[in-house]
């Protein structure tokens, strides 16, 4: 009995695939390591549809190599129907099942499920301040803002703003040089 009560609370997995296709990226286990709070993962799903049950046990399969590696990833699973405050708050769309990370108050909204979509979401939810993106101006580039003519990269900013990256017009008119705060620097369509 004692030997059963340990290995069900103390247990260790092993990869042996050749692709190691069980075992989870070393940035996303340097995530989880790194992670000084709960990290609370809500699957949000509507009841009856179709390939919920599929979908609802590759979730939880993919997030059980998350929680061997860390005792801090928490799950829990939201009927939007039974819940729709809940879905409202965290504008859930009826009929589709999406998962929301939240961590220290900030949250991140993912649709697909694999391991590169849900360690992006940690590292978004995990880095306490916004990077500073800059779109050059003042040589024909695409503008920011939505154009008539459709040509502009304001999808592009939406999904930038989106991800927590602040996005700002940069000139070297206005001035030489690249302002220090720059994470990244776009020249789209000169």
């Amino acid at each position: 009995v004692a030997v059963n009560v340990l290995g069900a609370r103390k247990y260790k997995t092993w990869d042996f695939s050749m692709s190691q296709v069980n075992t989870l990226s070393d940035q996303s286990v340097k995530l989880l390591e790194s992670l000084s709070d709960d990290l609370k993962v809500m699957y949000f799903y509507k009841e009856g549809t179709e390939g919920f049950e599929q979908n609802r046990r590759s979730f939880i399969e993919i997030m059980k190599k998350y929680q061997d590696k860390s005792p801090k990833v928490k799950l829990e699973f939201v009927e939007i129907n039974s819940n729709p405050a809940l879905a409202e708050k965290y504008d859930i769309k009826k009929g589709t099942q999406s998962v929301i990370l939240e961590y220290q108050g900030r949250t991140n909204l993912i649709e697909k499920i694999d391991e590169q979509e849900i360690t992006s979401a940690i590292s978004k939810v995990t880095r306490t301040e916004n990077k500073v993106v800059y779109l050059l101006s003042g040589h024909g580039e695409l503008p920011a803002e939505q154009a008539q003519d459709g040509d502009s990269v304001s999808f592009l900013k939406s999904v930038l703003e989106g991800n927590r990256y602040e996005v700002k017009n940069f000139s070297f008119s206005s001035g030489g040089e690249i302002p220090k705060d720059a994470s990244a620097l776009f020249i789209l369509g000169p």
